[in-house]
């Protein structure tokens, strides 16, 4: 691992979100098998049910199974009341002696390195971009418009600090790289493009499976499923979503299927665009049953409204959507994976998401489904196993 003794992981994203598995829990797991130390400091949820506080226990177990129960530390709050503390923590594991690689997802994380990076300058200071967090907090936050706009600022701050101090930088995207390299002189220090990965382990084709979970919801063989899978809040562009299927609902052989843990939610914009019960489906399926689902359906959606979030963002779906054999309907400017579905045959590229669904199920009727072949070749490219490499060459 060249001079590389120790690496220090700082997530993003609470311990609960939909991302964490692929984000963190399948980084640490490749990563161990090529590093024997490696700390990791998460955070918690500040209000949590049961459900999500099993889903924590669970995650929290299955770290500290990977990493040893000492090397994982799960902070509560962020925050510059919680900062001082949680950068003091993070020195203290640090071994002056040793060459650290301190990796750090996203804004919050990405402070906090700069911070200990100013008091530890021998630390090489990595900062792996999720999400354009100004950005995200100004359009998406969903707080009165003053408070959003004090996010976006601080954010732009945390952005300026970090690009000062960090030694190296990924994003998830082509277009977010390019974004970022415009605004701040990154001169000669690495900047890499590391994609959200498909988890090979969970998401795969298999006829049997497609059969099951057919069974399971239950459709027939000439059903044409089409799903949805996600969160209901407003960047997953809801309304949208059901519009469509409202249309697609006056289609012969048309099923609809959302796989969200926002049940309630997704039942209300049902009920709300009157789309037939009796040929929709909405679960909140097991993390491990979701890939099953996959399997079943033909047609799967990802939809954006046209913003800089959207348009340097790598949604984890699409991969899963991809490796699954579904057809995909995405919206323009969806990061980079937009321009992938426009050049193949298994998707329809939407410039507006005003949407008419008489012709588009008409163009999808011209798609096939993705070849083992093009799965592979995506596999190839946007895998875990791609980006633990590329982060090997800067260790």
């Amino acid at each position: 691992m060249g001079r590389c003794n120790l690496m220090v992981i700082i997530t993003s994203s609470s311990i609960s979100s939909g991302a964490y598995e692929s984000h963190v829990i399948s980084l640490a797991e490749a990563l161990k098998g090529r590093l024997s130390d490696i700390a990791l400091f998460s955070f918690s949820d500040k209000k949590m049910d049961m459900t999500k506080k099993g889903v924590i226990d669970k995650r929290l177990a299955r770290l500290k199974t990977i990493l040893g129960e000492e090397n994982v530390t799960l902070f509560k709050n962020k925050g510059p009341l919680a900062a001082r503390f949680q950068i003091e923590k993070i020195k203290n594991i640090i071994n002056i002696e040793k060459r650290t690689f301190l990796l750090c997802q996203n804004y919050y994380a990405g402070l906090l390195g700069a911070a200990v990076k100013t008091e530890l300058p021998n630390v090489h200071l990595h900062v792996d971009f999720k999400g354009v967090v100004p950005q995200e907090n100004l359009l998406y936050s969903g707080v009165p418009f003053i408070v959003r706009l004090a996010l976006f600022l601080c954010a732009k701050v945390f952005e300026k600090r970090i690009f000062e101090h960090a030694d190296s930088f990924s994003a998830v995207s082509e277009r977010f790289r390019g974004y970022l390299s415009r605004i701040y002189h990154v001169g000669r220090r690495p900047f890499l493009v590391l994609p959200s990965a498909v988890d090979e382990s969970r998401f795969f084709y298999k006829d049997d499976l497609r059969r099951e979970y057919k069974k399971r919801l239950p459709y027939g063989d000439s059903d044409t499923i089409v799903t949805f899978c996600g969160s209901m809040k407003r960047w997953q562009e809801a309304d949208s979503i059901f519009r469509l299927m409202k249309g697609m609902s006056g289609l012969s052989g048309y099923r609809f299927l959302i796989l969200t843990l926002d049940r309630k939610l997704a039942e209300r914009y049902r009920q709300r665009y009157a789309i037939p019960a009796d040929r929709t489906r909405i679960i909140s399926a097991p993390t491990d049953e979701i890939n099953g689902y996959l399997n079943a359906s033909d047609i799967c959606l990802l939809l954006r409204n046209d913003d800089i979030v959207n348009n340097v963002a790598s949604p984890t779906k699409f991969g899963e959507y991809l490796v699954t054999k579904n057809k995909i309907v995405i919206s323009d400017n969806v990061g980079d994976f937009s321009d992938i579905v426009k050049q193949s045959e298994y998707g329809v590229c939407l410039k507006t998401l005003d949407i008419d669904a008489e012709k588009l199920a008409r163009e999808l009727d011209r798609k096939r489904k993705p070849s083992d072949d093009e799965i592979d070749k995506f596999k190839e490219e946007y895998s875990l196993k791609k980006n633990i490499e590329k982060i090997v060459r800067l260790l």
